[in-house]
């Protein structure tokens, strides 16, 4: 049990540890994109020109990422109810006490034989 709870930990140690290092990835490409682009359009175009569009271009696209955000948990649908299960009848305990009894003169029967 605790060699099960111990590997658990370690893939999720790796896991975490590559997701790390994918997000940092990401960032760094991301800012050499940026950089590219506000090279490519400084030189066609204005600085403000530039500027603009790349502002834009984040602003949009953090636009579209909240607007998936805030539409993915409503499709969810909603959880199942279970009713609890109905209680054991309360005769349950005088057939118990029966089935013993008579288990108990069976046995007191069978002795008398012998």
């Amino acid at each position: 049990m605790l060699k099960a709870i111990e590997q658990l930990l370690s893939r999720a140690a790796a896991n975490a540890a590559l997701a790390l290092l994918a997000g940092a990835s990401v960032t760094v490409g991301i800012a050499f994109l940026t950089v590219a682009a506000w090279i490519a359009l400084a030189s066609h175009y204005d600085t403000l020109v530039a500027a603009l569009v790349i502002g834009c271009a984040y602003v949009a696209l953090s636009a579209i990422l909240f607007a998936a955000l805030k539409t993915s948990g409503r499709h969810s649908p909603p959880p199942e109810y279970r009713a609890p299960p109905p209680p054991p009848p309360q005769s349950d305990i005088v057939s118990l006490v029966e089935a013993f009894f008579s288990g108990f003169d069976a046995a007191r029967r069978r002795n008398r034989r012998r």
